[in-house]
């Protein structure tokens, strides 16, 4: 079989063109996993762009980072703040790596929160 892109020869169980990444729709062939448009690498299935060409993936449901903030959130409420304060900072990790921008904003926020409660605390058991 011959790719409809590029030309060149592909095995006829091919899903994508190895040269060039163009489908190459044989209905015969189902993907197992999720593949960039342009360059034919198959993806983590909450991948925003292709790591490889850096082609934009349509709109793909995202874990919520927001969530992991409320929890931050709570636990530096009830004084575990330390414990807040690394929920906070997995979940910026997380965030960042996923590109959620949003839950990135509330997982910075539920980290300064748990520092600033740190510090209250602190300061009220030193002066008593």
């Amino acid at each position: 079989m011959y790719c409809k892109n590029c030309g060149k020869e592909i095995d006829d169980k091919a899903y994508v063109c190895v040269h060039c990444g163009a489908r190459t729709d044989n209905p015969a062939v189902i993907p197992k996993g999720k593949f960039c448009s342009n360059c034919g690498l198959e993806l983590d299935k909450y991948a925003s762009e292709c790591p490889r060409c850096g082609v934009k993936v349509g709109d793909r449901k995202r874990p919520m980072f927001g969530m992991i903030a409320i929890i931050s959130f709570v636990l530096s409420f009830i004084n575990f703040v330390f414990v807040g304060a690394v929920v906070a900072a997995y979940g910026i990790m997380k965030a960042n790596a996923f590109g959620d921008k949003k839950g990135l904003k509330y997982n910075i926020a539920a980290l300064i929160y748990s520092i600033i409660v740190s510090i209250i605390t602190l300061s009220v058991n030193l002066i008593l």
